[in-house]
């Protein structure tokens, strides 16, 4: 008779409770494809990148594409990029364009660069940060993102060093532990660039007007959807976001 192995809940999820023992069993597995492993996963994520960039590409109207925007976007988080952005809104025919060495300019005049390190990416935004500020930029205002040579940290899977209590809380407490966690709400649904930019009321901004390209400088009092409130010595000004080229918010470590 086979022995039963013993298992500790504890071990797991900190419970108190004892697991049923189990059965050892003999398992087999079977070839899914005729590739080796190797080449396989390689398919496989030339696959999975193809259909992010199909469905994001296809149609700026749509949400669930941006959404693929984002996680194609995310897949350069820590890395250091340079963003060309122009003020003029950006035709769905014209959709951003992710490289790695080579960048397309699409015939946009006198785009504007910025370089720095990809902290995160919205459902509808991109943040990168330089020495001082932190950049936010819609993404019809993104003409191209490149990557630049630099010795980064590799972007490990989000939770895969979390401890026993964290990943406790994921399983048994999902919504409560996600709630309270916009960078967590982020990674799972996508946040919208007015309630990221909730976590800088009280900081300085600095926003170029995308009609104008005046530059309107002060302190963000306000972050609503669809409209941010600025005021300085002038007063207060409402600042409609689809009106923005990109912001900065200044003084940052």
């Amino acid at each position: 008779m086979s022995k039963r192995k013993k298992v500790n809940c504890d071990d797991c999820f900190e419970s108190p409770f004892h697991c049923p023992e189990q059965i050892p069993t003999r398992r087999f597995t079977s070839p899914n494809s005729p590739l080796k492993p190797k080449e396989l996963e390689e398919l496989q994520r030339c696959i999975e990148k193809a259909n992010h960039l199909l469905r994001s590409l296809g149609s700026d109207s749509d949400p669930n594409n941006m959404r693929q925007l984002q996680l194609q976007f995310l897949e350069l988080q820590g890395t250091l990029v340079k963003v060309k952005i122009s003020c003029n809104s950006i035709d769905s025919d014209d959709a951003p364009t992710v490289e790695i060495k080579d960048d397309l300019d699409k015939g946009v005049a006198n785009p504007i660069l910025q370089k720095g390190i990809l902290a995160t990416a919205g459902r509808d935004f991109l943040q990168v940060n330089s020495t001082g500020k932190f950049v936010f930029i819609l993404y019809d205002k993104l003409v191209s993102i490149t990557r630049e040579e630099h010795d980064s940290k590799s972007s490990d899977q989000e939770f895969i060093d979390a401890d026993c209590s964290t990943k406790r809380d994921l399983v048994l407490n999902f919504g409560e532990f996600v709630s309270n966690r916009p960078e967590i709400i982020n990674l799972f649904f996508g946040l919208s660039l007015h309630k990221q930019l909730l976590k800088y009321l009280g900081k300085d901004v600095s926003v170029r007007n995308s009609d104008s390209q005046s530059i309107l400088t002060g302190t963000l009092t306000k972050a609503n959807e669809g409209s941010i409130q600025i005021t300085n010595s002038d007063g207060s000004a409402d600042v409609n976001l689809d009106q923005i080229c990109f912001l900065e918010v200044l003084n940052m470590k």
